[in-house]
């Protein structure tokens, strides 16, 4: 990849200068999330317009041509990445068994992207943990979601963090571990810690973003949807809104898209796609618009999923191995196996629309499988003994295939 033209990044950057919207001073809190990530959270603050001083200072940072080969399809950075905005990393152990190195790194206000490689004969290594961020005062930054994968064939892994709410320090040091797995290749307690590795990140930077004011409300299916505003920032544009309901329980949109003009922006499809729930308030994220010229802005939404209140749990026996409420014919109950410790409940899902299970009895679950069927899909979901005070729980969903027919479209002048 070539390094990008001066006057072609200053003036895709003054595109958001003159955009011309209104920002709006905004707070609210987010407690639950649907994401591929662990996930941890905070409240949600305002960031400031594009200016000019900024798009300047853009022009110092390097492109990395190969990290725009690297960032992942659908993961809100590759226009980030094209626009030079990556940082070189550096090494950061070496010794004569291994080199870990931060290739590449992203850093602004409210993200922190981090692609690192590892080289080494030992072919036991395994991830990447007990990742934490420190401030300046050298005190853990809480709150944010985190996603993370262990090292591909290639050696490489990628470390993404969305702060969601709050503002990232100019200076971050960054402690993690190394895990390497044992002969015997279990996880848990089987892994051995190489510890205390760590290094420190400058901010180069600064989010910029446009707040848009929405303060509509479409009412649907005894359904309340109330869209609160949308944040354009570089990697994301953040829809922020509140679903409440008398009688049913929303789980997510089946189809919802922004258009502008001729560009339709998709949610965000690898990394943080949404936070918060019903009782919280929702932000969903899609692709960004940051470098495009843009007006007016369209939401276009094509069905939910949603379920009524008496029809979003299940009811189980786990001492007489039965189903005693059942939702519908989407989801079967297999059984329930017993072990010193554990319940394991089966279920079996009909289609290619997974079911999510959120907790039981308001204790979350020690672990869910899913088994892929040629038909369906098959879940495996752990209940441990000394959380329950009977032997009838009720299992909550996160998410049910069950659609309801909504074509709405909200207009953003």
């Amino acid at each position: 990849m070539n390094d990008y033209n001066e006057a072609q990044v200053l003036e895709s950057l003054q595109v958001g200068i003159n955009r011309g919207k209104k920002a709006y001073h905004f707070k609210r809190a987010s407690q639950g999330v649907l994401t591929v990530f662990a996930v941890m959270f905070m409240s949600l603050a305002l960031m400031v317009n594009v200016s000019p001083s900024f798009a300047d200072s853009l022009i110092d940072v390097p492109v990395i041509g190969e990290i725009v080969k690297l960032v992942r399809i659908g993961s809100g950075y590759e226009e980030v990445a094209e626009k030079g905005m990556f940082e070189k990393g550096e090494v950061i152990y070496e010794d004569e068994s291994y080199k870990l190195s931060l290739l590449a790194y992203y850093f602004s206000d409210k993200d922190l992207n981090l692609y690192f490689t590892l080289e080494s004969d030992n072919e036991d290594y395994h991830a990447i943990t007990n990742f934490e961020m420190l401030d300046e005062n050298m005190d853990f930054i809480k709150g944010g979601s985190i996603g993370f994968d262990a090292f591909n064939d290639e050696g490489l892994t990628n470390i993404e963090v969305n702060m969601i709410d709050h503002t990232l320090p100019d200076t971050l040091t960054i402690k993690f571990d190394l895990t390497r797995d044992d002969k015997r290749g279990r996880f848990g307690d089987d892994y051995i810690y190489l510890e205390d590795l760590s290094l420190k990140l400058k901010k180069k930077v600064k989010d910029v973003s446009n707040m848009i004011d929405i303060s509509e409300t479409v009412h649907h299916e005894n359904m309340n949807f109330d869209f609160i505003s949308l944040e354009i920032t570089p990697t994301t544009m953040n829809l922020q809104m509140d679903v409440s309901s008398d009688d049913m329980v929303f789980y997510d949109f089946k189809k919802i898209y922004i258009k502008s003009g001729e560009n339709v922006y998709e949610r965000i499809s690898d990394g943080l796609v949404r936070s918060g729930n019903m009782e919280s308030g929702m932000t969903y994220f899609f692709k960004s618009p940051y470098f495009d010229s843009y007006k007016d802005f369209e939401i276009v939404i094509e069905d939910v999923y949603a379920l009524p209140i008496d029809l979003s749990y299940v009811e189980i026996d786990l001492e007489n191995n039965e189903m005693i409420k059942g939702s519908d014919d989407k989801l079967e109950f297999i059984g329930v196996s017993k072990s010193a410790d554990i319940y394991t409940v089966k279920f079996k899902s009909s289609g290619d629309e997974r079911v999510g299970f959120s907790q039981y009895d308001d204790h979350h679950f020690s672990s869910i499988g899913t088994m892929y069927l040629d038909e369906g899909r098959e879940y495996h979901l752990e209940v441990e003994k000394e959380n329950l005070d009977d032997e009838k729980i009720l299992i909550d969903f996160n998410h049910y295939p069950n659609t309801v027919e909504m074509k709405k479209s909200i207009r953003i002048e």
